[in-house]
């Protein structure tokens, strides 16, 4: 009699840890596919760029280098434009120098103006939209 119970404790025990281990593989299976997903470069790009939405101070730095960057274009292409005059060339960089100088002594003033503008243009294609 002892060695049915001991045989049916024993399948019973195999039954329970093939059950955990299924149920383990499942759960491994599932993460794999989590992460297979996360590292998809669609997912990186929208999951970085959802961080840097949600981070008012990546915001402003984000805002700080894309001013520094068009008022360096800007720069350039006004003073220097398409000739190749050596004096144009190095008031440009002169220019541009200042330019860069003032965006960075002044930068919070900027981005909150630079805000503000993007509020309101935003603003306005809504009310266009409707």
């Amino acid at each position: 009699m002892q060695k049915t119970s001991q045989t049916d404790d024993l399948h019973q025990k195999i039954a329970t840890l093939e059950s955990k281990q299924s149920a383990a593989l499942s759960c491994v299976s599932l993460q794999t596919h989590q992460i297979y997903e996360d590292l998809k470069p669609i997912n990186l790009i929208k999951n970085t760029l959802q961080e840097v939405s949600a981070s008012a101070e990546l915001k402003n730095l984000l805002l700080q280098k894309i001013i520094q960057n068009i008022s360096a274009y800007l720069s350039e292409h006004m003073i220097e434009g398409k000739e190749g005059n050596p004096i144009r060339k190095v008031m440009g960089a002169i220019f541009q120098l200042e330019i860069t100088t003032v965006t960075n002594k002044h930068a919070d003033t900027l981005v909150v103006l630079t805000e503000n503008f993007l509020k309101k243009i935003f603003r306005l294609n809504k009310k266009t939209n409707h």
